[in-house]
């Protein structure tokens, strides 16, 4: 890598300075980031702005986040070769301050061991992400276009990135790359991980006069305030924490050209009104389970989901509530989890990830609390070399896990043969 592109210790205490903890502070990363990629001819970048409504000092307002968004080609292109894209995604923000780290990101450097919650984990990724980038534009052999994807609020719901893609405003992409701690608090060695594919369909009609189902369908406020509520903190209860599902729409008659025909739902809240209500005094909803475990069943989820619903916490009276499997037509629930054996993407994923850290007994394993791959539904692997305790306060990151990860990425974008 030339000379003068900084070191990647260098560069990430660079950011940290920038303070991607704040509002603010994300503001100058984004810019600074395009800011390198001008500089070293990293590809051509965008920033991009999109509303969140928050509260703020006990006041709700509205203010833009950027999301950055990079195009790269470094590579020969064949004459007969459809040139694939692959994402690289990455956080802009991080995991929000606790305790003593309130007015502080709390990045000590010890050695080679970075500590600091959840700033150091994201920001080492998006470091080898630039790095990776610059040395696929000394080399010239990318295989693939490569589309990276720095956003805002992925600690808090993934709204920015969420507007992004409804709006069209990102390339679609084949497969995707990212770069996060998952190990446990054993301080096991890191997995490659792979995306949830498993998905199962539920029918959900809450009927009776009252605050979460009755006049609900119309009544917005009743809606958003509870029945659909209760079933985002359901599904983010069920799905390895995940954030993400969609509510499709079944009954497109009830509010047709009033509310969009698919929802986000964020743990405790949702940001928009579903259409598919039925008739007044009954909400009816379909909505799709994304997960990572490969051996649940349709009937586990089913009756998790039934039992979430009726518990004290959320308190739907029983002979109100059907919650059914959805009519597969005579068709079988059969679970598209995807698995070394059976794509490219994660062979070549596992395979290089063994390669750099010199360790046969690399695990592999189903991602969990990975919201993006749901919303992308490409194929999606990850890794994060060294590292413990994500997101918590003792959290510790290997600095050699920079140079490392970009190692993987760029193995990942000039692999000889097909990934996707």
């Amino acid at each position: 890598m030339s000379e003068d592109f900084p070191g990647g210790t260098k560069l990430l205490g660079e950011f940290l300075r920038l303070k991607p903890h704040t509002y603010d502070g994300q503001h100058r990363a984004a810019q600074e980031v395009a800011n390198l990629v001008q500089k070293y001819n990293l590809g051509s970048a965008k920033i991009l702005q999109y509303p969140v409504t928050e509260e703020v000092d006990g006041v709700e307002i509205t203010r833009d986040y950027p999301l950055v968004q990079i195009l790269s080609e470094f590579g020969p292109m064949k004459s007969n070769e459809d040139r694939g894209t692959m994402n690289w995604l990455g956080h802009l923000d991080t995991v929000p301050l606790k305790g003593k780290q309130k007015k502080s990101d709390a990045l000590i450097i010890e050695g080679n061991k970075g500590k600091g919650r959840g700033t150091l984990d994201m920001w080492a990724g998006n470091i080898s992400y630039l790095r990776a980038l610059r040395e696929l534009s000394l080399l010239g052999n990318a295989r693939y276009k490569i589309q990276t994807i720095l956003s805002s609020r992925e600690e808090s719901g993934s709204e920015v990135l969420y507007q992004a893609l409804q709006n069209k405003d990102l390339e679609e992409a084949d497969c995707m790359a990212v770069t996060e701690i998952s190990t446990d608090e054993n301080g096991l060695i890191a997995p490659v991980y792979h995306a949830r594919t498993g998905r199962f369909g539920f029918d959900v009609r809450m009927s009776g006069n009252d605050d979460h189902a009755g006049n609900a369908d119309r009544n917005p406020e009743i809606l958003d305030g509870s029945c659909l509520r209760y079933l985002g903190r359901a599904l983010d209860e069920l799905l390895d924490d995940a954030r993400y599902f969609s509510i499709d729409n079944q009954y497109p008659g009830d509010t047709t050209g009033v509310l969009p025909s698919k929802s986000r739902a964020l743990p405790n809240s949702i940001t928009a009104d579903p259409d598919g209500l039925s008739l007044p005094y009954a909400a009816k909803l379909h909505f799709n389970m994304f997960h990572s475990d490969p051996n649940l069943t349709a009937e586990e989820a089913l009756s998790q989901l039934r039992t979430y619903l009726l518990s004290d916490k959320i308190k739907i009276p029983s002979e109100s509530l059907q919650v059914n499997l959805e009519d597969r037509k005579g068709q079988p629930f059969t679970d598209p989890w995807m698995t070394e054996a059976d794509h490219p993407l994660v062979v070549a994923a596992h395979t290089y990830a063994k390669e750099i850290s010199e360790n046969e007994n690399l695990p592999l394993g189903g991602a969990s609390g990975v919201a993006e791959d749901g919303m992308f539904n490409i194929p999606t692997v990850g890794w994060s070399p060294v590292g413990q305790h994500a997101h918590k306060a003792e959290e510790w990151v290997d600095l050699s896990s920079i140079r490392e990860r970009t190692l993987w990425l760029n193995n990942l974008a000039s692999h000889e043969s097909s990934l996707t």
